[in-house]
């Protein structure tokens, strides 16, 4: 009788696992508008999020055909190696939404690729944990982290305090995107 009631459990919580991997995602990232900068055709975009969580957007690529072009390119000619920006990707008239939990959800400006008609945003997101208790849960494990590699009391309770909890990970792929601009 006991063994029949822990497969029944075991088979609820295997149910229960399958069905959240199957379900569609509550994040979106659409489509607001098209327009020009410079004259070179720019897309905007927007995350819409169902809830109040935070969200850090952590990668972007314009995707074309099946080459992806990054946000950051990794230059192996600089000492040591780093991520630059490469300054094609992001439009002025919107900054820079990397790494920037508080530019997560606004308008974001994608310049076209000038090679292709037809492409499309992917971006790789940070998510906050839906619950305020997961979230001072990752709160109180990233206080002993910083208290574990020598920070003091008051710096490791503002380090925790003011990071970015990222309890999940996201991507995300707009519709496709064509550089036919309509002018009115």
């Amino acid at each position: 009788m006991i063994v029949l009631g822990f497969l029944a459990l075991v088979g609820a919580v295997a149910c229960l696992f399958c069905s959240h991997e199957s379900r569609p995602s509550a994040f979106r990232l659409t489509i607001l508008r098209q327009g020009t900068e410079k004259g070179r055709p720019v897309a905007f975009f927007r995350v819409q999020v169902p809830d109040q969580r935070r969200i850090m957007i952590v990668g972007a690529e314009r995707v074309i055909r099946e080459r992806a072009e990054e946000a950051f390119q990794l230059n192996p000619f600089r000492s040591p190696p780093l991520q630059e920006e490469t300054s094609s990707f992001w439009s002025t008239s919107t900054p820079d939404p990397e790494f920037d939990p508080e530019k997560g959800r606004k308008e974001l400006g994608v310049l076209a690729p000038w090679n292709d008609p037809v492409w499309q945003l992917r971006i790789t997101l940070a998510i906050e944990s839906p619950s305020l208790t997961g979230r001072f849960r990752r709160l109180r494990s990233d206080w002993s982290t910083y208290r574990s590699r020598g920070s003091s009391f008051f710096v490791a309770t503002w380090s925790a305090w003011n990071a970015f909890h990222a309890t999940g990970k996201e991507v995300l792929e707009s519709d496709f995107i064509t550089n036919a601009i309509v002018v009115p």
